[in-house]
């Protein structure tokens, strides 16, 4: 694998051989040991060959027509929307906590699921031995990458992942992993669960004309960028761009910087803070001419003169929060420059109307109907605001259509037959 190291000329006293040889033959009459530092400095060489090892003696099983695997936490992003809709279709669902070899190796001996679904790599360890285990039983394996794919591809130690099969909610960074020899990637946006917001109901206390609600920032913002600083140069360009209202977003600093896993926690420490810059002045400018309130945390003080209402939980109260407003208000992500958040499905859902900055993204929609829920200044949003309070049968007869679209092309019953279209097509 190294071209410098060369093995040594031993005539006939040692035979090497490759990975093809292991048959199971072959396995059943060798004496097996293995230098465990290796699996660290070549784990896409001695990965699979240990899996192969390890599950010599499992029985064969055929594949499961109605159950799957769930690499997820608990509490985290979609376990439970994506439990519910696998539920829907007809398929049972086993959650994976946790980064369990042993555990996993006792459940692969019982059962072989229809595939194996990871949330975020939730669940895939740095060294890729979960990953060869599943696809040594022939375990067709996903990963839907929900955030920024830089902050979590870089937990692998090596090349291995590249043989995944990887669903993004951002098509900015498809032809990146493109060209860094990742082949099988395909485009799933997130979607809404009418489970949670199709029945809402307004509460007194977040009655408003316009509704932000959004974190500060996200969680575990301080330990994941600790120890790094500002660049001078990024920073001064963005705050630049920002002036001539445009957006300085990772699209934007891609065509200035290249960006390498390496690098990426600090280029995006730079984003964040310019996406901060952006929220920062977009909700001054907008809480001038709109009755503006925010619903986050106790932050938010620190940067914007803003009425603050208290967070509430997302699968209780969220729904009816978005239904006391008579507009929502969202501005997207820089980290994710493409892509579309859950507000831009669950607000429709809620019986409330949504106004959004542009996004690529957003051509999932209809254009037609893009037109006239998104803005790129705060005068273009005041101006909608005006239209639509005005001609309350047009912004009704947009809320209708847009919570039909969603109910008919983008719940997260309709992402899982995606992907189980997928699995069927490479399987």
């Amino acid at each position: 694998e190294h071209p410098s190291l060369q093995l040594p000329n031993t005539g006939d006293k040692i035979q090497y051989i490759t990975p093809g040889h292991l048959t199971p033959d072959f396995l059943e009459l060798a004496n097996i040991f293995i230098y465990l530092p290796e699996i660290k400095y070549f784990p896409s060489f001695f990965g699979p060959i240990l899996a192969r090892i390890k599950t010599l003696h499992f029985p064969s099983l055929p594949r499961s027509q109605d159950s799957i695997w769930l690499l997820a936490s608990k509490k985290g992003l979609l376990t439970l929307e994506l439990t519910w809709a696998f539920q829907e279709v007809g398929l049972k669902v086993r959650l994976i906590e946790e980064e369990d070899e042993p555990n996993l190796l006792a459940l692969l001996t019982q059962e072989r699921p229809k595939l194996a679904l990871s949330l975020n790599a939730w669940g895939l360890d740095s060294w890729g031995k979960i990953q060869f285990l599943l696809q040594e039983r022939k375990i067709p394996l996903l990963c839907w990458l929900l955030d920024n794919p830089f902050n979590v591809l870089s937990k692998f130690r090596g090349h291995f992942f590249k043989n995944l099969y990887f669903l993004l909610t951002d098509p900015f960074f498809l032809p990146w992993l493109q060209k860094k020899g990742l082949e099988n990637l395909f485009f799933l946006p997130l979607a809404s669960c009418p489970q949670i917001f199709a029945h809402s109901t307004p509460l007194k206390e977040y009655q408003s004309q316009l509704l932000f609600i959004s974190r500060s920032t996200f969680p575990g913002y301080h330990q994941y960028f600790a120890g790094l600083s500002l660049d001078q140069e990024i920073i001064k360009a963005g705050k630049e761009e920002l002036a001539r209202k445009k957006r300085p977003d990772l699209s934007w600093l891609s065509q200035k910087r290249e960006i390498t896993l390496s690098q990426a926690r600090y280029l995006n420490y730079q984003i964040h803070h310019l996406n901060l810059l952006y929220r920062q002045s977009m909700l001054q400018h907008i809480g001038q001419k709109q009755e503006l309130k925010i619903v986050g945390d106790s932050n938010w003080k620190r940067y914007v003169d803003i009425p603050l209402l208290p967070p509430v939980d997302y699968y209780t109260q969220l729904k009816n929060v978005y239904k006391s407003a008579s507009f929502v208000l969202n501005l997207t992500n820089f980290l994710l420059p493409f892509s579309l958040n859950q507000r831009h499905f669950d607000v429709w859902l809620s019986d409330s109307f949504l106004l959004t900055d542009y996004t690529p993204g957003l051509k999932i929609f209809p254009q037609e109907i893009i037109d006239h829920f998104s803005f790129n200044t705060p005068s273009e949003l005041d101006k909608k605001i005006n239209i639509l309070e005005k001609d309350s049968r047009l912004k009704n007869d947009i809320k209708n259509f847009c919570k039909q679209e969603i109910l008919q092309k983008h719940t997260y019953k309709h992402r899982v037959a995606h992907i189980l279209n997928l699995v069927e097509l490479f399987s």
